[in-house]
C-alpha cells in the first residue's frame, strides 16, 4: 500500500508539472560576518568584507509557465577581514574564512518572451559548516575575547601551544554547525540554444542564526572562548550569479 501511494503521488506530480528546469550557477560573492560588538570597536577593529566564489546546482519543477518550486544545493564561502593597530601601535590584519554546504527550496517566478525572460527566486536556506580557517599577522592585541580579532589571536596562540590532536577541530567547534536563513535573487535569462538559457542574477542571502557557538570552551576548565557581552554574528552574502539552465517542456496532450 505504501509503495502504491508513493507511485501514485509521483505520477500525480509528473502529470501536474509542465516543465523541468535544471542547471548550475557560479556565485561571486561579497561576504561579511556582521556583529554589532565588532562595529562598536571602531578604535580597534576596521572591518572589510571578503570575496568568495561558490557553485550551486538546482532542479525546478515548473507547475505553470510562470512559477515553479525546486531544490538547490550549493557550496559557498563566507568570511570577514579585520585590520587595525595593536598594543605597540603597529598594524595587524586578521581574517575568518568559512565554507558551507547550503540546501535550499526555491520558489521561482518568471515571465518569458521568445528568447529572453525575467527570473526571480526566494529560497529558505539551511547551511552546514564544512570548513573554517583563521589567519592573523602583525602586532598583538589587548588580552580579551570580545572582538573577533582577539578571538582569532587567542585561538591561534592556544593551538600553537597545544599537543592534543583533537584540538585541530577547535576552528570548527567555534561556529554553529547548522544555520538557517533566506536567499533572494533576481535577474534575466537569455536563450542561447533550443531549451538552453543563460542566467544572470543578483542575489542576497542573510542567515538568522548566530554563526558563533557562544558556549564553546577550549577546555572544560577554561572560560568561554567568546566574551559574555559579545553580540550575535550573522552571515551576509551579496552575489552576482552566472548560470546555465536546461529546460524540458512536458509534451502537450494530444
Amino acid at each position: 500500500m505504501r509503495y502504491a501511494l508513493f507511485l501514485g503521488g509521483g505520477l500525480l506530480l509528473g502529470w501536474a508539472q509542465q516543465s523541468l528546469r535544471m542547471g548550475a550557477q557560479l556565485h561571486l560573492s561579497q561576504t561579511s560576518l556582521r556583529n554589532a560588538t565588532d562595529r562598536e570597536g571602531a578604535s580597534l577593529v576596521d572591518l572589510r568584507p571578503t570575496y568568495r566564489a561558490g557553485l550551486s546546482g538546482f532542479f525546478i519543477w515548473g507547475w505553470s509557465p510562470y512559477w515553479g518550486t525546486g531544490i538547490e544545493v550549493g557550496y559557498l564561502g563566507a568570511g570577514q577581514n579585520y585590520y587595525g593597530a595593536g598594543l605597540n601601535g603597529q598594524n595587524y590584519s586578521a581574517a575568518i574564512r568559512l565554507s558551507y554546504l547550503r540546501f535550499s527550496t526555491p520558489l521561482q517566478v518568471q515571465y518569458q518572451w521568445k528568447t529572453w525572460g525575467l527570473w526571480v527566486q526566494i529560497s529558505p536556506t539551511l547551511s552546514t559548516l564544512v570548513q573554517s580557517e583563521y589567519t592573523y599577522q602583525g602586532d598583538s592585541l589587548p588580552t580579551g575575547s570580545i572582538y573577533a580579532p582577539q578571538i582569532i589571536q587567542n585561538t591561534l596562540n592556544y593551538l600553537s601551544q597545544s599537543t592534543n590532536p583533537e584540538d585541530q577541530l577547535i576552528l570548527m567547534r567555534l561556529y554553529r554547525r547548522w544555520n538557517w536563513g533566506l536567499d533572494i535573487a533576481g535577474g534575466v535569462k537569455s536563450q542561447i540554444a533550443s531549451g538552453v538559457w543563460l542566467l544572470a542574477l543578483l542575489g542576497y542571502q542573510r542567515d538568522f542564526t548566530d554563526a558563533e557557538e557562544k558556549s564553546f570552551r577550549f577546555a572544560p576548565e577554561n572560560a568561554p572562548a567568546y566574551h559574555p557581552q559579545r553580540k550575535p554574528t550573522y552571515n551576509h552574502l551579496l552575489s552576482f550569479r552566472l548560470g546555465l539552465i536546461y529546460e524540458i517542456e512536458r509534451a502537450p496532450k494530444p
